[in-house]
């Protein structure tokens, strides 16, 4: 059975002034406060079979008005038992949408990932098309059969506001499709702008406020989509943790394993080891870093010295 968003501990009601239409451009614009990550990896079904999986991970940060919280509640939705959605941006917007395409795939189950992410990006074009017939078109008592041939409007009119309609900047609402066609796992990213694009051959992808850190993190870490799954599980850690230099991402951590059977859980045991040693990393990191700065400053010292012999100064 498909289900939506899980809302059912924490329900978050729409506030009228956060989603409010008549907001700048700019502001609804703005990057989501999360960050959402998908990587591929090797995955041993059999000895002699090597495919593919995905590993995921998200944090749980919710804001509402002026409110951030960390409830227990998954910014994950689970479409199919073959593909799950990570979202990031206007939390009613993009709950609106999945509900609407979760009603899609139980009339007609669609199992290839790429015809759910085009699903889904037209479910957001949808309802985004009608926030901009709501702000332009409702207050003069008309709505889209205008631009049918039976209506007889001025052209100059209609032009206009087909403008504005294109014109019209919805909600920053982004998402990750990952899913399997039973073959192979596949990464598809529903942009901003509802453009969906398929990032298999990179091998990872990121949204929210916290994309940029944890995309560098893979990017130093030289990523490929070929690295063992433990590997891969470990990077993917650690560039969530990353991602939590962006302002307000949650500390929480959720993490799934999508292969050619379906999605799972990271067992809790498993979150754990990763948290212990993530700990101990960055522990060491950081004495190493301490360490190599002071021998970097004895050397400069010493440099000083043998360029200006009379001269006693130090950094």
């Amino acid at each position: 059975m498909t289900r939506p968003l899980d809302r059912s501990r924490n329900p978050i009601q729409r506030d009228p002034l956060k989603h409010s239409i008549s907001r700048a451009p700019e502001e609804r614009r703005a990057k989501s406060v999360t960050v959402c990550i998908a990587c591929l990896c090797n995955w041993t079904y059999r000895s002699n079979d090597i495919g593919k999986a995905a590993i995921i991970a998200s944090d749980r940060q919710l804001i509402v008005g002026d409110v951030k919280y960390e409830p227990p509640q998954l910014k994950i939705s689970f479409l199919t038992k073959q593909a799950i959605l990570l979202v990031a941006g206007d939390l009613a917007l993009y709950t609106e949408a999945i509900h609407k395409l979760s009603r899609k795939l139980l009339s007609s189950p669609e199992k290839h990932p790429a015809t759910i992410a085009e699903l889904y990006a037209a479910e957001m074009r949808s309802i985004n098309f009608g926030y901009a017939a709501n702000q332009f078109l409702s207050p003069l008592g008309l709505d889209k059969s205008i631009f049918s041939n039976q209506q007889k409007l001025p052209e100059s009119l209609i032009l206009s506001l087909a403008s504005q309609l294109q014109n019209y900047r919805g909600a920053s609402v982004e998402a990750i499709l990952v899913g399997t066609d039973g073959k192979d796992v596949h990464l598809y990213l529903i942009d901003s702008d509802t453009n969906v694009s398929c990032h298999n051959d990179v091998g990872f992808v990121s949204i929210g406020i916290g994309a940029w850190h944890a995309n560098s993190q893979l990017m130093q870490a030289r990523f490929v989509n070929k690295l063992p799954f433990n590997y891969t599980l470990g990077l993917v850690y650690a560039a969530k943790k990353r991602g939590e230099i962006a302002s307000s991402i949650g500390v929480e951590t959720d993490m799934f394993i999508v292969n050619r059977n379906g999605w799972m859980p990271v067992a809790p045991e498993i979150m754990k080891t990763l948290t212990k040693h993530y700990e101990e990393y960055i522990k060491e990191q950081e004495k190493l870093a301490s360490a190599t700065l002071d021998k970097l400053n004895l050397d400069l010292q010493e440099f000083e010295k043998s360029i200006l012999p009379n001269r006693q100064t130090s950094y």
